[in-house]
């Protein structure tokens, strides 16, 4: 049997599982992605616990992608990654939560929205994140949150640098500018409201049709293709049509 003390007062691992004469293994919990720590190994048996090791350091690895989330509405699953971003740039997978936005342009958004929080990236960073959809089909996406000039209402605006590729949206965000909702200061942590929205119903135009005096007007101008043209003098052939 081993213990793995931490450093870290939120952080904690045990159970200990002794793998070999060399290894113990254990799941570190309470700690978020990519957070430093340190920890310590001692021995326990029937005779008591030795002494602990040298002090060792390790950093949890950064989540760049999850996946299977229920959307708020509609069906399906929801899965979100990060593309472009610091190595330290880390998907909060408990944070990161469906929501309800009200109605865009009358319609109700069929899956809802999802809200991603990243973590650990470096202050003012702007990353590139895709989130994939059930179906895009007839829509595009939009955020709802607030803004740097709407720091109060929430609103709708267009995500930056937004791609859609089948059911997949891309798009840029930036720490504590647009794409992220909370303004406390730049401070490597972003939270993206992200929602597919459907397209506008386009413009219906009807096909023009034209007045009696339009149709006398074509019917001159084809009169003028017939019009006979003039042979040369001696042609012998005077007027043509």
């Amino acid at each position: 049997m081993a213990t793995v003390p931490f450093a870290n007062a939120a952080g904690s691992c045990a159970p200990a599982t002794v793998n070999n004469s060399t290894a113990v293994s254990c799941t570190a919990t309470g700690l978020s992605n990519g957070t430093a720590y340190y920890f310590q190994v001692a021995a326990l048996n029937s005779a008591g616990m030795g002494a602990y090791s040298t002090v060792s350091a390790g950093v949890t690895p950064p989540v760049r992608q999850v996946s299977g989330i229920a959307p708020a509405s509609g069906g399906g699953t929801v899965s979100a990654q990060i593309v472009s971003g610091s190595a330290g740039c880390s998907i909060d997978t408990t944070n990161t939560v469906t929501f309800t936005p009200p109605a865009y342009n009358g319609s109700t958004p069929t899956y809802g929205g999802l809200k991603v929080r990243i973590t650990g990236c470096q202050t003012g960073e702007t990353a590139r994140v895709s989130v994939t959809w059930p179906s895009l089909a007839g829509m595009s996406a939009k955020k709802y949150g607030v803004t740097p000039s709407s720091p109060v209402q929430q609103v709708w605006y267009t995500p930056a640098n937004l791609s859609i590729n089948g059911n997949v949206v891309i798009y840029d965000i930036t720490d504590n500018g647009l794409g992220d909702d909370t303004f406390t200061g730049a401070d490597g942590v972003i939270n993206d409201p992200i929602v597919p929205v459907p397209l506008p119903a386009a413009d219906a135009t009807g096909i023009p049709t034209l007045s009696e005096w339009g149709l006398l007007m074509l019917a001159g101008l084809l009169g003028l293709a017939g019009v006979a043209k003039v042979r040369r003098p001696g042609s012998g052939r005077g007027w043509s049509a």
